[in-house]
């Protein structure tokens, strides 16, 4: 699958589709309604998939919230996820702004 998105990183409808399916997720995850996922959310979504290592969760918010407030935008949720599924590097082993 991410081959196949990497191919159409560049198409308009590829784009839109990413972006809607991640503000449908984005939706989901802000319990609280306020634009932002605070740490509690965004680690309440991984778990809720089975990923309960707290410290995978606080390295990706971290490394998403690019300006350092404490809290992700939905532009900084869209970026770090696209950039996973769309990156143009071959070699890359990024997820959510985490390399391994």
């Amino acid at each position: 699958m991410i081959e196949s998105m990497k191919t159409q990183r560049d198409d308009p409808a590829m784009k839109k589709a990413i972006r809607d399916m991640l503000l449908s997720l984005f939706d989901a995850i802000d319990l609280n309604n306020d634009s932002y996922l605070n740490f509690g959310e965004f680690r309440r979504a991984f778990e809720s998939v089975g990923i309960v290592e707290s410290g995978f969760a606080r390295a990706a918010f971290d490394q998403i919230d690019v300006n350092h407030d404490k809290k992700l935008s939905l532009d900084e949720y869209i970026k770090a996820f696209t950039d996973y599924l769309c990156s143009d590097d071959e070699n890359t082993t990024a997820m959510f702004g985490l390399l391994f």
